[in-house]
């Protein structure tokens, strides 16, 4: 099979084996929860999609990367809202995101390790894919 057929074939699965998870309060900040692209020539192909119960990484044309929201910390800073998210894929291995949301009239996301990459939500996210 063709990579790109096996990454929608991974989401389904894991879109599907969420769908059975509890209807718990979100995970996600509001302020986080939308469609955020950048238009910095090295990423401006990707996109980053926060649900209330996930995080999704993908590039024009498919998702590649779908976390579960395990644990989100915040922490006020300097001005900013500083977010830790723990998330497991569908393996269930962890990744910790670090993300610093400036909150302005067009609010920004950056990643701390990409500080030089802002963020911006385009568009609200469409109806939840999980549960």
């Amino acid at each position: 099979m063709k990579v790109r057929t096996l990454r929608l074939l991974g989401l389904l699965l894991l879109s599907l084996a969420l769908i059975g998870c509890d209807d718990g309060p979100p995970l996600a900040d509001p302020a986080l929860i939308g469609i955020w692209r950048t238009d910095t020539p090295s990423h401006a192909d990707r996109l980053l999609r926060i649900e209330p119960r996930f995080v999704a990484f993908g590039q024009d044309g498919g998702m590649e990367s779908v976390f579960v929201i395990q644990s989100i910390a915040e922490r006020r800073e300097d001005g900013r809202r500083r977010f830790t998210i723990e998330c497991e894929d569908g393996k269930g291995d962890g990744t910790t995101l670090h993300i610093v949301l400036e909150e302005r009239a067009t609010p920004i996301l950056r990643f701390e390790n990409q500080v030089d990459v802002p963020w911006t939500k385009r568009k609200l996210a469409p109806e939840p894919l999980v549960g």
